[in-house]
């Protein structure tokens, strides 16, 4: 069951637990790397459709912050080149 949650703020549909364990099965798919330019650090889980009611794993990516906000039209994104080729097949529901 859902929370209520701060206006201006999304929360998943399912508990908490539910998705910790729906995050660390993405997670775990991607090897804990962003799939936009490998790094390893904080990650986000992005939604492929931009549907963030389809929370199957083959619809989420794990992201760090700045492939993150590239995906989403804010900011430059890291600057690793031969990457953004690739998040953009990524994110358009192509291979790396």
């Amino acid at each position: 069951m859902s929370r209520p949650v701060e206006p201006g703020r999304w929360r998943p549909q399912h508990s908490t637990r539910a998705y910790r364990r729906l995050r660390r099965r993405v997670l775990d798919a991607h090897g804990w790397r962003c799939a936009g330019c490998g790094r390893a650090g904080p990650l986000e889980l992005h939604h492929r459709n931009g549907d963030r009611s389809d929370d199957r794993p083959a619809n989420l990516l794990p992201l760090c912050y700045p492939c993150h906000a590239a995906a989403h039209g804010h900011g430059r994104g890291p600057d690793r080149r031969p990457w953004r080729a690739a998040l953009a097949r990524l994110l358009s529901g192509g291979d790396l």
